[in-house]
């Protein structure tokens, strides 16, 4: 068994709920959970803001477990009658304990939609991992290494060379990691603002910097005699309110280059709203810039552990910039949109002329109807990405992102609302890729990328079709353990069940109106069980479900082939003809195995809450209908339905309109987006 622990030191809990025993401030404990291990702290008398300051060990018996498990905390008040009843809990997942040893307030949450509305208040905890000699080990590399070594080491293989890099990214890196990093106002604790000493807060550091990069100027002047002598020097001034900076001077000529970078520092008490650059040489004023600073987005996180994609000057390197879908507090006017930031290395930095495509490191993709409103989630995303060689780590996006909605029932209204149909999106994407690579400046590529509608999209793909059959096979499985079920049913492996399956048969025949109430109604109560396990964080890029996991290379040298394939080294061109044919019709059934799971997945997925939004409308659609088909016969509402679907075409609409049902149908979230 591993030697390492999970200590949690219970600090303090302040603003708890009154109980309504009538007996004043709670007498308050604590119990916590972890791993199939209970401690209780002592009762506090009579205390809305106890303290207790009392520490804890959990024994890790898995290591390598740690990360999927979560640290419980239920907070109760004992009564008189030594009773307990629930004042709140909080749930600490693994995977977010970044920083080692730091008193962390959770705010208390409900105990379940169901349960004990009322609940107020905070609870300070320190959760940290220790080794057996007492040391504190920070949830990051460190301490997963530190995990690695308490596990049995196989015997080292020999590895051929071209596998090397391959090596440095694990199944684990794939993962998302919270970071909950301290934003203006405090620190984000598990999607929500821990106040510190301001009480206003946005997604952006408390002090900011504005960097200019000076390249190089064009001039227009004629040049003389003194001028060739090199007497007068070219320089700029850049003024940002009241700071000025003034490059090196360099030697008066029409192409002037500096290549040098200023940073200013912002002061929260004078707000420049201005940027003027400034040409100058000794005796000459040739112009001036202004630029509105407001025009500028602010850069809120970074990304981190870029793998290089070059080398210049014989050091490796890359020229980063990255491209969103989606800009700083833009509107959302649907829903089922998609926030894609990609990373790309710039090819044109330091040779103009090389002609490559801008280099993927990868990219991140939020759909904002999966977003809880008004939650900030603060999570590093990595950037992963198929490599000829395999599934590759390049680096990690540490992005904090905010959803913030006005208006409820006009929100909910987006989801009635007809989208744009498979022949309409492709008569705009055309237009749409070059207009907004022409308004931005990028490379065709790159929008196209963005898009999520690259070029070998449509071609084979062994990976691929995997993915999708164990997609379906996922989707199934529910339908195969009912089968296998009534199967055991049938041959009566346990008589008690077989007997109450033939009484509710009785009963289903006998009134056969119960049919659907009952169908609604358990969906209802499913939805509403499932409301506890609803995702936490949001959903990324997943390996195994994409099968990069288990891709052969040769595999993958057929998926990464371009179409129309470029490497023809085989003397029957008519061969590799018709193999790109094959190529091309596979990827269109490829795709339609796809649409199916997509399909699917939003069936399965509508009781599960990967969307809050919907699932509270279908668990309230499902009780509706239940009490709707409970006081209505049967036959008639099977009578109404079938004269509604044959109704006469003068009430119907003139243009085919989808209705709402199909409307709202083709927004539910399904896993499409989490696949490589």
């Amino acid at each position: 068994m591993s030697n390492l622990k999970l200590g949690v030191l219970v600090v303090s809990a302040h603003d708890l709920i009154v109980p309504k025993d009538g007996q004043g401030a709670a007498s308050a404990f604590v119990e916590l959970h972890f791993d199939n291990q209970t401690f209780q702290t002592v009762t506090k008398e009579r205390d809305a803001s106890p303290v207790w300051d009392q520490s804890f060990y959990f024994n890790i018996s898995d290591p390598k477990r740690l990360p999927n498990l979560t640290l419980e905390a239920h907070v109760y008040h004992l009564k008189e009658d030594s009773s307990k009843s629930f004042l709140g809990k909080v749930c600490v997942p693994a995977r977010s304990l970044f920083v080692p040893y730091s008193l962390q307030h959770h705010p208390l949450q409900k105990k379940g939609i169901l349960f004990n509305s009322r609940v107020k208040g905070e609870l300070g905890l320190k959760v940290f991992v220790t080794d057996g000699d007492g040391h504190d080990l920070p949830m990051n590399s460190g301490m997963h290494d530190e995990i690695e070594s308490q596990q049995p080491q196989p015997e080292p293989e020999s590895k051929p060379e071209s596998s090397k890099d391959d090596d440095l990214s694990s199944s684990s890196d794939y993962l998302l990691k919270e970071t909950n990093p301290y934003l203006g106002g405090g620190q984000i604790v598990q999607g929500r603002l821990v106040p510190g000493d301001v009480s206003t807060y946005d997604l952006v550091e408390t002090m900011h910097y504005l960097f200019v990069l000076i390249v190089k100027a064009r001039l227009d002047f004629a040049l003389n005699s003194e001028d060739v002598a090199g007497s007068l020097k070219t320089y700029l001034e850049i003024k940002v309110g009241n700071c000025n900076a003034i490059t090196k001077h360099v030697e008066r000529k029409q192409n002037p280059e500096w290549n040098e970078v200023f940073a200013f520092a912002k002061d929260n008490n004078l707000e420049p709203s201005v940027l003027d650059v400034v040409v100058k040489d000794d005796d000459q004023f040739f112009g001036s810039v202004h630029f509105d600073l407001k025009e500028f987005t602010t850069r809120d996180l970074n990304a981190s552990d870029l793998l290089p994609m070059k080398t210049r000057e014989g050091k490796d390197t890359s020229d980063t910039y990255c491209v969103a879908k989606y800009g700083h507090k833009w509107d959302v006017y649907d829903l089922h949109t998609v926030l894609t930031v990609l990373v790309f290395d710039n090819s044109r930095v330091g040779n103009h002329s090389n002609g490559n495509k801008d280099a993927k490191f990868g990219k991140v993709q939020i759909r904002i109807s999966t977003l809880e409103s008004g939650r900030v989630y603060t999570f590093s995303y990595p950037l992963i990405s198929l490599r000829p060689l395999g599934v590759k780590k390049m680096g990690e996006l540490h992005l904090a992102v905010r959803f913030s909605r006005t208006s409820l029932v006009n929100m909910m209204f987006l989801y009635s609302q007809p989208l744009l149909t498979g022949m309409q999106q492709d008569m705009l994407y055309d237009q749409a890729v070059l207009m907004v690579a022409d308004t931005l400046g990028l490379e065709k590529e790159v929008v196209q990328y963005i898009s999520s509608n690259a070029e070998e999209s449509d071609v084979w793909s062994v990976r691929r079709s995997k993915a999708n059959v164990f997609r379906l096979m996922s989707v199934f499985s529910g339908l195969v353990g009912v089968a296998q079920w009534f199967g055991e049913v049938r041959v009566w492996k346990n008589p008690l069940t077989t007997f109450l399956v033939h009484v509710l048969f009785v009963m289903i025949i006998s009134s056969p109106q119960l049919i659907l109430p009952t169908v609604f109604l358990y969906m209802f109560v499913t939805g509403i069980w499932n409301f506890q396990y609803r995702p936490r964080y949001p959903a990324h890029m997943d390996t195994k479900l994409s099968q990069a996991d288990f891709v052969l290379p040769d595999e993958l040298d057929e998926e990464l082939h371009t179409l129309p394939t470029s490497t023809l080294h085989l003397p029957d061109d008519i061969a590799w003809m018709r193999y790109d044919r094959l190529r091309s019709i596979a990827g269109r059934f490829q795709n339609m195995m796809g649409d199916v799971a997509t399909e699917l997945e939003r069936i399965q997925e509508i009781l599960r809450w990967p969307d809050s939004h919907t699932s509270a409308v279908f668990a309230t659609f499902c009780l509706v209908a239940a009490v709707v088909f409970y006081v209505t016969p049967f036959q008639v509402v099977v009578l109404v339905a079938g004269f509604y679907y044959m109704r006469h075409p003068k009430y119907r609409s003139k243009m085919p309109v989808p209705s709402a049902l199909v409307n709202f149908f083709q927004r539910l979230p399904a896993k499409t987006d989490y696949m490589l």
